[in-house]
């Protein structure tokens, strides 16, 4: 499932979205070079991978 961007809910609801939605969130916002919202979206994705490896 797509989540646009511009979705007000979004940096709130990181929690719910897959990995790979996460990806595909940053890559857009670092496009619109929202680099603010960009690095809650990093942090969320390496919160899960060293979830993953621990």
């Amino acid at each position: 499932m797509q989540h646009p961007v511009n979705e007000p809910a979004k940096i709130n609801d990181l929690s719910l979205l897959s990995l790979v939605e996460l990806n595909n969130l940053l890559k857009e916002v670092l496009e619109q070079e929202d680099y603010i919202r960009a690095i809650d979206i990093r942090d969320e994705i390496n919160k899960r991978t060293a979830q993953k490896k621990s």
